[in-house]
């Protein structure tokens, strides 16, 4: 990925989205560079903590919030975050969390989308001492009306609720965190495709198939120490 950095950018593209994770000592990289993205963006991989904190805060005072995120685990189970930056939409504030727990989670809902009206934009679930946390980004004023995000659910009940929505919903983030799964639905815009569970060989034959329908990756994860991947495509 370093070694491309230079020729995509160089060509005008930008990170439309990243995922790295971890397989042994290797860290593996899946995203996609695209054309026609915003040209103002910054993007950190497979970040500490307190290396994430840094960024967003230097970052956030230059005007841009996050606007993807993935997680992995380093050797000692430690969270890691890679994330892609956007300029901040004029009128719009954000606010973003990392390493929360189920409770304070719940209570930041509960203050940002049921009290205060505002969206979840993008959200991760991910196990850290067998405890879930979450790191998430509230948005008010958003240009869309409404959102779902659902979270913690098995393969049974994400593809039913998947359907369920997908006539008037548009799937737009989605993260696997261990045998569970989930994501963030906002209105629907277009025709779009979303699996997880996918091999290697799989992904790329959905890549190739989508792409030949005119369809761009919006956003992608590898997990399961790189064996396994989750994307979607959209117009």
């Amino acid at each position: 990925m370093n070694k491309y950095w230079g020729y995509f950018t160089g060509m005008g593209m930008a990170l439309q989205t990243v995922s790295v994770d971890r397989n042994g000592n290797n860290l593996y990289a899946a995203g996609s560079f695209q054309w026609g993205l915003q040209g103002a963006w910054y993007t950190r991989f497979y970040m500490s903590s307190d290396t994430y904190q840094q960024y967003f805060n230097q970052y956030d005072k230059a005007g841009f919030r996050p606007r993807q995120l993935s997680v992995t685990k380093d050797g000692s189970g430690n969270p890691r975050f890679s994330a892609i930056w956007e300029k901040k939409p004029a009128g719009q504030s954000d606010v973003s969390v990392h390493n929360r727990d189920d409770a304070n989670f719940g209570e930041l809902w509960k203050d940002y989308v049921t009290n205060k009206k505002w969206h979840v934009q993008e959200h991760v679930d991910y196990m850290v001492n067998g405890k879930r946390l979450h790191a998430a980004v509230f948005v008010n004023k958003p240009n869309d009306n409404g959102f779902y995000l659902y979270y913690g659910m098995n393969a049974t009940e994400f593809d039913k609720k998947f359907n369920e929505l997908y006539k008037t919903w548009e799937l737009t983030s989605i993260n696997v965190n261990g045998n569970t799964v989930g994501g963030v639905w906002r209105p629907k815009k277009s025709n779009y495709a979303a699996y997880y569970g996918m091999t290697s060989a799989g992904y790329q034959s959905k890549f190739d198939e989508f792409s030949g329908q005119g369809l761009r990756l919006v956003k992608v994860q590898n997990y399961a120490d790189n064996g396994r991947f989750s994307a979607i495509w959209a117009k």
